[in-house]
């Protein structure tokens, strides 16, 4: 029991240590990991004189003073008043979760340990439980001071070691290294669990597009595009454990290596391509096997497409870019030779089965029986739990609130660090719901603004595209028995070009039937794409509402900077000079699109205007860079500005959207975010060994 021995020099002592511990002095005053001043120093003067005995206190008075008082506390059966340090630090109200396990113990010590004993002072230990047997077990039955607008007790409430928003991409990489290594993960995924086995429109990759129509797609659709027509552009997410890996085109592109250079160059230091090449390769079980560029025995593997399954077309697009002047390049993904050229793709396929590689095979499926590892489907994150001064100053993020299918509420509770992995809509979503972004948005949609960040949802960048289309002499080929639906892909650079080839012609198929799942389609034809993949433009996402089930407003900008509509242009007339080629003679028939009665730059330009399409690599929104930077968002640990234990780790993140594919880059993104979780976590282990 505590043994009260305090006299009246301990008011001295208090007012002495709340001194030092604003001076970060109060080491001397630690025992062991944790600093205990002996003694009723406040509670309305309740207890202010010396006592000899124990003071004991039944749950039910504990219970009635957390109410009535800013709060009274129980850890382990021990009763601490903590009123004084929140009257001097009314900011830094928040909830104090008990019960008489391990779980609340840890809780109490991850929220205050760092702040109160470094920073504010000590709790202050009065008493203990009389009535021990009758401590609550659940972690919501005593909840005290809390400055948001959070009734607890009708949230259903657990707790992990680290909680991550999001199972596409990222969160699905950054839940198996966590788990893997001994942490206790929950994963929130808004979307349905997937027995990929069953669902035909996501493991054949020869039904791309087919699961565009069922709720595996977010649906979302971009505001009026001024630049294009004033129309509504689709915006395809995936929606499910695996996130966009479930739907997208399955395409190894890691981007040129300049790009990952501008980022560390301006200010995501650590990040060039130098430095994240491990990363790509970590993941990575490349058909090649491993070498200096690429990685085998990974979680993720990445198959050439076999020769007997390789299309005319991709064989005659593939020699005509050759005969029209561009290098023939076996390797646009090395980060380390020039990406110039055209090449036959990678893909996220498996060799042996066919089927496409998702996320969530690749790093769930073999850990889903794992105790470590919760993944809640069905369930659409409502915000992030924040404690701190919501004046300007250090916040803390400790939880996540969300709803399942059935509309209940719960609240999930992080030892260590909360992990934004929702994607680049998703996650400006999240934070902006939470009260962190832009204050005059914020306080538009009726938002208390907590952390003010004016990047959120801003610098966002997609590839716009157009599809150029001709008709095949190939009678009756059936892209059903090809291996993937693009098959090869061509890196050129316009006339204006200063850095790396903006410009991305992709190689595939027209298809007969929009319905794949109904009958097998005929090629009828060939598409050839160029995207603009240097893109200049940038849009935003701004909330619609406070409600988390209404899609934000997604705005790209498309086309709003010239010289996007530049090389797009210059792109088709890349297009036209390949399929002039010798090699595409006995397969070319007419031009269906934009037709050979659009010819003059004007007439292309009003073209790309009413037919520019997005393709589906929208990154940025919480943009990456230094403390400098107004306009971002985490550091280049990923950690959010002035939030502490919350980092961002999805496309989001990329300060300059690669001149590719972004799927490599998320991965890679994850893979580093993953060691530096892991390495500050043995950080703090470290310190609290060293305390105790």
């Amino acid at each position: 029991g505590l043994k009260v021995t305090a006299r009246g020099w301990m008011s001295g002592l208090r007012r002495l240590g709340t001194y030092w511990s604003r001076r970060r002095g109060l080491k001397a005053l630690a025992t062991g990991s944790a600093l205990v001043l002996v003694g009723s120093l406040y509670h309305r003067n309740q207890y202010s004189h010396a006592e000899t005995e124990t003071k004991r206190f039944t749950v039910a008075e504990v219970r009635r003073h957390s109410k009535e008082t800013d709060c009274w506390i129980i850890i382990d059966g021990n009763v601490y008043d903590v009123t004084e340090w929140l009257a001097l630090h009314p900011g830094n109200k928040q909830p104090i979760l008990d019960n008489a396990g391990k779980d609340a113990t840890n809780i109490f010590h991850h929220l205050h340990h760092s702040e109160i004993l470094e920073k504010f002072g000590a709790p202050y230990l009065i008493g203990e439980i009389s009535d021990k047997q009758n401590l609550p077990r659940n972690a919501t039955d005593l909840v005290a001071a809390t400055t948001q607008d959070i009734e607890a007790d009708s949230f259903q409430t657990t707790i992990a070691d680290y909680v991550v928003i999001g199972a596409g991409s990222a969160g699905c990489l950054v839940a198996n290294r966590l788990s893997e290594n001994g942490y206790n993960v929950v994963v929130l995924e808004a979307g349905d669990s997937l027995k990929e086995d069953l669902n035909d429109s996501v493991h054949d990759p020869m039904k791309y597009g087919a699961a565009f129509a069922t709720t595996l797609n977010w649906g979302y659709a971009t505001v009026e595009q001024p630049h294009c027509g004033d129309r509504h552009i689709r915006c395809t997410r995936g929606r499910g454990v695996g996130g966009t890996s479930l739907v997208n085109g399955m395409l190894f592109n890691r981007g040129a290596r300049e790009i990952y250079d501008q980022w560390a160059a301006n200010g995501a230091f650590g990040w060039s391509a130098d430095e994240a090449l491990p990363y790509f390769k970590r993941y990575e079980d490349n058909s090649r096997g491993s070498s200096t560029a690429h990685g085998k025995g990974g979680d993720v593997r990445v198959s050439d497409i076999p020769k007997a399954q390789l299309s005319p077309i991709a064989t005659a697009f593939h020699k005509a870019c050759v005969q029209a002047g561009f290098e023939d390049n076996e390797d646009q993904n090395s980060l380390i030779t020039p990406q110039d050229g055209v090449q036959i793709y990678q893909v996220y396929i498996r060799d042996d089965t066919g089927h496409r590689v998702t996320a969530s095979r690749a790093f769930l499926s073999k850990i889903l029986e794992s105790p470590k590892l919760h993944v809640r489907p069905n369930s659409l994150v409502t915000g992030i739990f924040l404690t701190g001064n919501h004046g300007g100053g250090v916040q803390k993020a400790i939880g996540v609130t969300y709803t399942d299918r059935t509309d209940k509420k719960h609240l999930v509770l992080a030892r260590n660090e909360i992990i934004l992995s929702a994607g680049v809509i998703g996650s400006p979503q999240i934070l902006l719901l939470s009260g962190i972004g832009p204050p005059s948005h914020l306080r538009e949609v009726g938002i208390e603004p907590k952390v003010a960040l004016r990047g959120v949802g801003s610098n966002l960048v997609d590839h716009p595209r157009v599809a150029c289309k001709w008709e095949s002499k190939l009678a009756g080929l059936n892209p059903m028995h090809l291996f993937s639906h693009v098959e090869a892909n061509l890196y050129a650079s316009s006339r204006n070009s200063t850095g790396p080839p903006d410009i991305q012609i992709q190689q595939d198929h027209v298809r007969s039937n929009a319905d794949l799942l109904l009958e097998p389609p005929v090629s009828t034809g060939f598409n050839l794409k160029p995207h603009a993949v240097t893109p200049k433009s940038r849009g935003t996402i701004r909330l619609r509402s406070i409600n988390a089930k209404d899609k934000p407003l997604i705005d790209p900008k498309y086309l709003s900077d010239r010289r996007d509509l530049d090389s797009i242009v210059e792109g088709i007339k890349i297009c036209r000079k390949v399929v002039s080629q010798k090699a595409f003679e006995g397969i070319r028939g007419e031009e269906l699109q934009p037709g050979k009665d659009v010819s003059t730059d004007k007439e292309l330009e009003d073209w790309v205007r009413a037919n520019v399409d997005t393709g589906y690599h929208p990154v940025g929104t919480c943009k990456m860079g230094s403390r400098h930077d107004p306009m971002s968002v985490v550091n280049p640990e990923l950690k959010v500005h002035n939030v502490e234990n919350l980092r961002v780790i999805d496309a989001s993140v990329m300060p300059i959207i690669p001149n590719g594919n972004t799927q490599a880059a998320t991965f890679m993104i994850a893979e580093k975010g993953a060691e530096m979780i892991l390495a500050h976590a043995q950080d703090l282990n470290a310190i609290t060994r060293s305390q105790q």
